[in-house]
C-alpha cells in the first residue's frame, strides 16, 4: 500500500515539475506577465472593477486562456 502511494506521489510530482518546466520557457513569463499588466483590474487596487467579481473572473478567463495551450489541465482556483 505505502509502495502504491509512493508510485503515485512520484507520478504527481514528475507531472508538476513537467508543468513546471513549461512555465520555466523563455518566452512563456514574459508574455504571460505583459498580458497580466494589460489586466490592471486583477492588480490595480484603485480600478474601478478592482472588487467586481464578474470582470475579474473574465479577465482571469484571458489569462487562462494563454496559460491553457500550455498546460491542459489548468484552472482557476
Amino acid at each position: 500500500m505505502i509502495c502504491e502511494r509512493r508510485k503515485e506521489c512520484g507520478s504527481a510530482d514528475r507531472d508538476n515539475e513537467e508543468k513546471m518546466d513549461i512555465l520555466n520557457e523563455q518566452d512563456f513569463i514574459p508574455i504571460f506577465i505583459d498580458m497580466y499588466r494589460e489586466l490592471p483590474c486583477l492588480w490595480q487596487v484603485n480600478h474601478p472593477f478592482y472588487t467586481t467579481k464578474i470582470k475579474r473572473k473574465a479577465e482571469l478567463d484571458q489569462l487562462l486562456e494563454l496559460v491553457k495551450p500550455q498546460i491542459a489541465m489548468a484552472t482557476i482556483n
